[in-house]
């Protein structure tokens, strides 16, 4: 006999049924590969009493989030929260120091480890059995590029559209209870016509070059449906900062998150469920490092150089995001040690053999490192801290597979990302709106944080009794300078929201 211990999500595949029900007859019919027929976002906790195991289970992108702790007598804990892994009987708090250095590379924590010493995550695509007090992990799904050669870039638009619609029915609820974030990209866009929601949110700045609410509303305008700006200002943004920090349970560099809260917070007052974009940019290869890539590729092909004396892929990029190198770390932390590098760690996440080419070995890492770490994670936790139900209908397994099945050649060129998905969108999109390059959910902080009083906010924080435990505050302050701190804002962002989340946890 099983019994559901948990389960936080939703089913796609099983809208209409009881969640309890389906999960347990899936168990009941299938045993441990019961995930393997269970699609959507989800985190599942099973006793088995014939077996007397724990089963726990975390779907195959990392939607929703799954811990569990091992105590000093022995016994498993976990939980889908942070804060509630805190409080439980056993847990002892500690701070993982060899958090802080990775993260100072990647501006999140990927992997399994976190912030708190011996509190591990469940990874995506994976399932936990603890049977005797032993644990078993078990890789159940992982994304693996099956690139079909023969299609062509219409074929593959065509294979995208026709997995968006087959999958869209089943992530559908009333349309009145439901929105779209909407952006001003193409990702957005397609899924807004196809989800076919009455509203949307948009969010917008006072600063035309990071206020994209405008061609959003030209999107929402040219869809027929309506759309809400939500102005994010800089005094309500550094006031977040905190909130943001405690839903998050993790320090995250990425300064949209709280962009994304926000907007959260204003869509929630209007419907209970909203769609969002993400995994298109990963599964349909949107970010700039592809076509950076693409170029160099190009470029010396042209010169007749060998690709082989370049630079390999797996040898530098980490994600899509890489802030401190090695050696600025050791200039500014006070205790170095440089036990994992963040290259190793990103390496150990993902594989690939001698016949990947360069474009599936950055869609490789980013599924693998920077998506669940940063994208999901940001999803997650600021929706629920919102009160708001994210959705996410590109992680569908049918346009997944569509996805895995798209040939390099028709992701990038050196001029645009997303070529098959951006032909696959003109099937509900103005051809303006999905060839529109992108633009990404950029924050202003990079100018904000040059201003008063929050610069002067910032410099407290550095110079802080918190910042002097880990950093030569001199070396965090010289980064403040005037001629430094346009390029140096990233660094000196993911410093900050560190100190703020672990005055939050720790102080």
């Amino acid at each position: 006999m099983a019994d559901l211990l948990f389960f936080g999500g939703y089913l796609c595949n099983a809208k209409d049924a009881d969640p309890k029900s389906f999960i347990l007859d899936m168990y009941e019919k299938y045993g441990h590969n019961f995930a393997d027929h269970i699609y959507g976002m989800f985190s599942i906790g099973i006793y088995d009493e014939n077996e007397e195991e724990l089963i726990l289970v975390r779907d195959r992108f990392g939607s929703k989030s799954l811990y569990y702790y091992i105590t000093e007598g022995g016994e498993l804990l976990y939980s889908q929260s942070i804060k509630e892994m805190l409080v439980k009987p056993g847990f002892k708090k500690e701070f993982n120091h060899d958090a802080l250095e990775l993260y100072l590379s990647f501006s999140y924590m990927p992997g399994e480890d976190t912030f708190f010493k011996g509190l591990k995550k469940l990874r995506p695509g994976h399932m936990l059995i603890w049977h005797k007090k032993k644990i078993d992990i078990i890789k159940y799904w992982e994304a693996i590029p099956q690139p079909d050669e023969s299609l062509t870039l219409e074929e593959c638009a065509d294979m995208i559209h026709k997995a968006a619609m087959e999958a869209a029915p089943d992530w559908k609820i009333n349309a009145g209870e439901t929105g779209n974030f909407l952006s001003g990209g193409v990702d957005s866009g397609y899924l807004t016509a196809l989800m076919g929601s009455k509203t949307t949110f948009s969010a917008g700045y006072d600063d035309p070059e990071f206020d994209e609410s405008v061609v959003a509303a030209e999107t929402a305008k040219a869809l027929n449906i309506g759309n809400t700006k939500v102005l994010i200002e800089p005094d309500l943004y550094f006031k977040s900062v905190p909130d943001v920090m405690y839903a998050m349970e993790e320090p995250i560099g990425d300064a949209s998150c709280i962009v994304f809260y926000l907007a959260a917070k204003e869509a929630a007052k209007h419907v209970r469920v909203c769609y969002s974009g993400e995994g298109a940019d990963e599964l349909f290869s949107g970010y700039h490092a592809y076509v950076r890539r693409f170029k160099q590729l190009k470029e010396a092909e042209e010169n007749g150089v060998d690709p082989a004396t370049l630079p390999q892929v797996e040898d530098f990029f980490i994600g899509n995001t890489k802030l401190f190198h090695e050696d600025e770390k050791k200039a500014i932390l006070k205790e170095y040690k440089g036990k994992i590098l963040p290259l190793d760690l990103a390496r150990s996440l993902y594989s690939f053999d001698e016949n990947t080419d360069d474009m599936t070995k950055i869609l490789l890492c980013d599924l693998n490192v920077w998506f669940e770490g940063d994208i999901m994670l940001n999803a997650e936790k600021m929706s629920e801290a919102a009160g708001l139900d994210a959705r996410t209908p590109f992680l569908d397994p049918r346009i997944v597979e569509a996805a895995l099945k798209i040939p390099s050649k028709y992701r990038v060129n050196e001029v645009q990302t997303k070529l098959a998905f951006r032909k696959a969108a003109e099937n509900l999109l103005p051809v303006e709106i999905a060839q529109r390059k992108k633009i990404g959910f950029p924050a202003p902080a990079r100018t904000w944080i040059q201003k008063e009083p929050y610069l002067s906010m910032i410099r407290d924080m550095f110079e802080s009794e918190t910042a002097e435990v880990f950093f030569n505050t001199e070396a965090l302050t010289e980064m403040l300078k005037e001629d430094l701190i346009a390029d140096k804002w990233r660094y000196i962002w993911c410093i900050y929201v560190f100190l703020i989340w672990y005055r939050r946890f720790f102080e």
